[in-house]
């Protein structure tokens, strides 16, 4: 219950920091016809906060927003992304953390 506690707070910090967290997946031939773009790995925004309100942004089959606290993180991770937040850091990275595997600037 500790790792899970530590897990959220460390989520939690990076939202209240401004850190965007996401999954990379690639891109396909179809998506992008520019050989430069296809097959190589973008960003897909999954959770943020807002930049001026008190809110949690979650884009997840849908999009919504929850109240910026421990509590509501917590719900969204459970219910939203189904999930602990052990497993949601396992799972999602946060933007930096892309650009530093991929060393690109998506």
């Amino acid at each position: 219950m500790k790792q899970e506690q530590k897990a959220l707070d460390i989520i939690y910090n990076n939202l209240m920091n401004g850190c965007i967290y996401g999954n990379d997946r690639l891109q396909w031939r179809d998506d992008f016809p520019e050989k430069e773009i296809a097959g190589k790995a973008m960003f897909t925004t999954n959770l943020f906060k807002h930049y001026c309100k008190p809110v949690f942004c979650w884009q997840y089959y849908g999009f919504s927003a929850n109240k910026a606290n421990k509590t509501e993180l917590k719900w969204i991770i459970k219910n939203i992304f189904d999930c602990t937040p052990c497993e949601f850091l396992q799972k999602y990275m946060t933007k930096e953390e892309f650009r530093q595997k991929y060393n690109r600037e998506y």
